[in-house]
C-alpha cells in the first residue's frame, strides 16, 4: 500500500463501548475507556497509515479523539447523517453497531474526511471556560425573561439569582482574559484577530477555542466549518433560495453578532453591507455575506503574518 494512502478504520461509538472495523481483520469491540483505547491502539499497531474515523455521538467520541491526537494518529469526526445517507445511497437499510463501523470506514474511503487539527492545550482549557460562560449567559437570559412577569417571592428569588449569576459571569470573563494573557500563543493570536474592527474579545476567544483550523486550512474550508457558506438548491428551471447550514454553531452565533457590529463600525464592511442592501439583498443575506468576509479576513490574518488590513 502506498504510504500516502491512509487505512481508514471505522469506529461506531456508544457510551459503553467502541465497535471497530479494521480492514482485513476481525471485528473488534473494546470498552469506551482508557483501558479499552489501549486495546484499540495495540490492535492497530501493525496497520499502515491508520486513520480513525467515527461519528459525532453526544460527546462520547471525545475520549477517542483526544487520545488519538495525543498519540499522533489522524482522527476524523463526521456527521452521523452523512454516514446514514451514504448507507441509503447503497441500498443498505440494516443498522447494527458492527454494520455501522464498516459503513463509517467505507464512507471515509469514499469521501476522505479531513483529520482533526490538534488544538493548543491552552485552547482546550479556554473552550471549557467558554462553555461555562455560555451556561451563565443562558441562565441570565432565562432569568431576565422570567422576571418580566414575576411577582412577590418569585421576583425576589429571581433577582438574587440574577445578581449572583452576573457576579459569576464577571468572574468568568476575568478568568478567560487572564488565561488568554498567560498563554503566549493565545495572546498573540487574539491580538492578531482583534486587528479587524468588529472582532472583539468574545469572537477572538471563540475562534481560538472552537476553530483551531483557522489560519491552517483554505478560506472556503474554514468558512464551511464556521457554517457561513450558502448552499444552492436548484433543480431544472427552479432556482431555490440558498441557505447556510451545518458548521459549528458556537462559532456561527458569535460571528453573527460580530457581523452586526462590524456592519456599523467597520468602514470597509459597512460599505460592503450597504452595497448589498442597495442591490436588493435581504438584510440577513447581507449579514451572512459580512460573516463570510470576516472569517476569510481572520483566516488570512492568522495564515499570513505579512497580511495587513487596508
Amino acid at each position: 500500500m502506498n504510504r500516502n494512502t491512509p487505512t481508514h478504520i471505522g469506529i461506531d461509538v456508544s457510551k459503553a463501548r467502541l465497535d471497530v472495523h479494521i480492514p482485513g481483520q476481525a471485528h473488534l469491540q473494546v470498552a469506551n475507556s482508557a483501558r479499552g483505547l489501549d486495546d484499540l491502539f495495540t490492535a492497530i499497531a501493525g496497520v499502515e497509515a491508520p486513520h480513525l474515523v467515527c461519528e459525532s455521538t453526544a460527546g462520547y467520541q471525545k475520549l477517542l479523539a483526544v487520545t488519538a491526537l495525543q498519540r499522533g494518529i489522524p482522527v476524523s469526526v463526521v456527521m452521523p447523517a452523512r454516514v446514514r445517507y451514504f448507507a441509503l445511497s447503497g441500498g443498505i437499510l440494516a443498522k447494527t453497531d458492527r454494520i455501522d463501523a464498516r459503513l463509517i470506514a467505507s464512507y471515509a474511503d469514499t469521501h476522505r474526511p479531513p483529520a482533526l487539527v490538534a488544538p493548543d492545550p491552552a485552547a482546550v482549557v479556554l473552550r471549557q471556560m467558554l462553555e461555562a460562560r455560555r451556561v451563565l449567559v443562558d441562565l441570565i437570559t432565562d432569568t431576565d425573561n422570567r422576571l418580566e412577569l414575576a411577582e412577590g417571592f418569585l421576583r425576589k428569588t429571581l433577582t438574587k439569582l440574577r445578581r449572583a449569576t452576573q457576579r459569576l459571569l464577571d468572574q468568568a470573563d476575568a478568568g478567560i482574559a487572564a488565561h488568554v494573557a498567560a498563554s503566549p500563543v493565545l495572546a498573540a493570536k487574539s491580538e492578531r484577530l482583534r486587528q479587524l474592527k468588529g472582532a472583539g474579545p468574545v469572537l477572538a476567544h471563540t475562534l481560538l477555542a472552537y476553530l483551531p483550523e483557522l489560519g491552517i486550512l483554505p478560506d472556503k474550508t474554514v468558512a464551511c466549518l464556521a457554517g457561513v457558506v450558502p448552499h444552492p438548491k436548484d433543480s431544472g428551471a427552479t432556482c431555490g433560495k440558498r441557505k447556510i447550514q451545518a458548521g459549528r454553531g458556537a462559532v456561527r452565533k458569535v460571528l453573527y453578532m460580530a457581523a452586526v457590529s462590524a456592519s456599523h463600525s467597520n468602514t470597509v464592511l459597512k460599505a460592503f453591507y450597504q452595497r448589498l442592501l442597495q442591490a436588493g439583498k435581504p438584510a440577513k443575506v447581507a449579514l451572512t455575506a459580512v460573516m463570510r468576509k470576516m472569517i476569510t479576513i481572520l483566516n488570512k490574518l492568522l495564515a499570513d503574518p505579512d497580511f495587513t488590513l487596508a
